[in-house]
């Protein structure tokens, strides 16, 4: 009986390992070929996570990323990336919240390698 349950307990945590590292590696083919978008896909990231404290009238640090011209410089410079990846020597965002998902640091990555587009 105990031997069954751990049989079942091992298949069901080997699966769901197994799918997580096939997600990643999914994710991180397709953004390797997308073309990364300040208004497709950084805008989205920002808002859910850095423009309550990154916005006109309350700018967080001197910081405002709520709109492309504001997020731009921050991108361009790597400071978007190195905070939002804790890299050393950057303040690690957003404060008091997870990490962002390895999907959402790709795209931000790869948006700053490409100097930043809009469209």
């Amino acid at each position: 009986m105990i031997r069954g349950i751990l049989l079942i307990f091992l298949t069901l945590f080997f699966s769901v390992v197994s799918c997580k590292k096939t997600e990643t590696v999914t994710a991180q083919i397709n953004v390797d070929t997308v073309k990364v978008t300040y208004n497709n896909q950084i805008a989205p990231i920002l808002a859910a996570n850095c423009i309550s404290c990154h916005k006109t009238g309350n700018t967080s640090g001197y910081v405002n990323l709520d709109s492309y011209i504001n997020a731009k410089p921050f991108g361009i410079n790597g400071n978007l990336y190195g905070c939002v990846q804790r890299l050393d020597g950057n303040v690690g965002m957003p404060i008091g919240a997870p990490k962002l998902d390895s999907l959402k640091l790709l795209l931000i990555k790869r948006w700053c390698l490409l100097k930043c587009p809009e469209n």
